[in-house]
């Protein structure tokens, strides 16, 4: 049989393993050094891809080229045994753009940042010891990301079963329920509050005067829901890159008029009384542990429920390009955790105990900048 026929090679049949042991190789020893390399990229991938093999000396060279360059890599597998030089060795070609470290970081980024960055203020204001555990958080995150890694866990289920057994696997149903009404119901309730308020000044000059009866906050939710529902069928995470560049320019505008509150001297927590109380001393008060600690405490939740989705971006960007992912989590986690602090920090020290539960809330709506953003957020 030739082994360099044309019409074999355009055969899709010679895209399996199986075909090019069969078909390629007639020794097998040959045969049982052939190594496989699976790219998940092009499982989903509507182009056809081109199948590359070559002979070098005893080297067999077996890639598969997709017809442009956009659409993935050439990637390539040397059969070890035979003696090799620089200009016998194939390079395996890591430069796809899906893959870089820019786009990896912003779909991690894009898991944690989200509404909470502008409601973890409040809990600041109630207790100051979340300001470190938000750290313990976010350090926690890093972990579980590095799990799969070691264990080879594909998802949460996975993990648990791994870890705990049958008991682990009944526990993460029962507060993946949970978690998962808690946030979503949430994150409905805040986004559908602020656009309920964003309507109602926009047609009255008002806002928060207002309320909707049942009706037309059902047909406000279904408007919204419309809006936001074909994200949930995206093909990978790249669409989130633009919901998470919208957060970071929020959250950047709103330090930046905090911070001019300050140059100005206006800020609300100048008042006597009406500051941010630093330190622990409430922790060693039962107010602390009966009142503020509960109200803080779904805040916080409610804040991190995006790292319930960090088993699906972990795994979709390792697949892509292994190599960065390390990278992308510790850049991602540097990112987040700074805007976390630095908005929580600068908000509740400008606004002290005149703190709304969401930020944005002290921000006048005739701060055209921030309400526009806040419109697309």
């Amino acid at each position: 049989m030739q082994r360099d026929n044309p019409k074999q090679l355009a055969d899709p049949a010679f895209l399996s393993l199986q075909a090019v042991q069969t078909n390629l190789l007639d020794n097998s020893e040959d045969r049982k050094a052939v190594r496989t390399y699976s790219d998940p990229r092009f499982h989903s991938s509507k182009q056809s891809l081109v199948p590359h093999v070559e002979r070098v000396n005893r080297q067999y060279v077996v890639g598969f080229i997709p017809p442009i360059p956009e659409a993935g890599v050439a990637l390539t597998n040397v059969i070890p045994g035979s003696p090799t030089s620089e200009n016998e060795q194939v390079q395996t070609v890591m430069q796809s753009s899906k893959g870089s470290q820019l786009v990896a970081t912003f779909m991690l980024c894009s898991v944690s940042l989200g509404v909470g960055v502008f409601v973890l203020p409040s809990v600041l204001l109630l207790v100051a010891i979340f300001a470190a555990m938000n750290a313990f958080a976010m350090t926690a995150a890093v972990s579980c990301a590095e799990e799969p890694s070691t264990c080879k866990a594909t998802g949460y289920e996975h993990l648990a079963s791994l870890s705990m057994g049958r008991i682990g696997e009944f526990f993460l149903a029962v507060f993946m329920m949970i978690a998962l009404l808690m946030g979503n119901c949430a994150h409905i309730q805040t986004v559908g509050q602020l656009l309920h308020d964003l309507i109602e000044w926009f047609y009255t000059g008002e806002s928060g005067e207002y309320e909707f009866n049942w009706d037309k906050t059902a047909i406000l939710y279904a408007v919204m829901l419309s809006l936001t529902t074909p994200w949930l069928f995206q093909r990978n995470l790249h669409g989130l890159s633009s919901v998470v560049t919208v957060v970071m320019i929020t959250a950047i505008s709103l330090v930046i008029t905090c911070l001019n509150k300050f140059a100005e001297g206006k800020y609300p927590a100048n008042v006597p009384g009406q500051g941010l109380t630093i330190g622990f001393s409430k922790v060693a008060t039962a107010h602390f542990w009966h009142t503020d600690l509960w109200k803080a405490a779904p805040t916080v939740a409610f804040a991190f429920t995006g790292i319930l989705e960090l088993f699906p971006v972990y795994l979709e960007i390792h697949q892509r390009n292994h190599i960065k992912i390390r990278t992308a989590i510790i850049i991602s986690n540097g990112i987040c955790f700074s805007i976390y602090a630095l908005v929580a920090s600068v908000v509740a020290c400008t606004f002290g105990q005149n703190l709304n539960p969401n930020s944005l809330y002290n921000i006048p709506p005739s701060n055209y900048w921030i309400t526009f953003v806040a419109f697309f957020w």
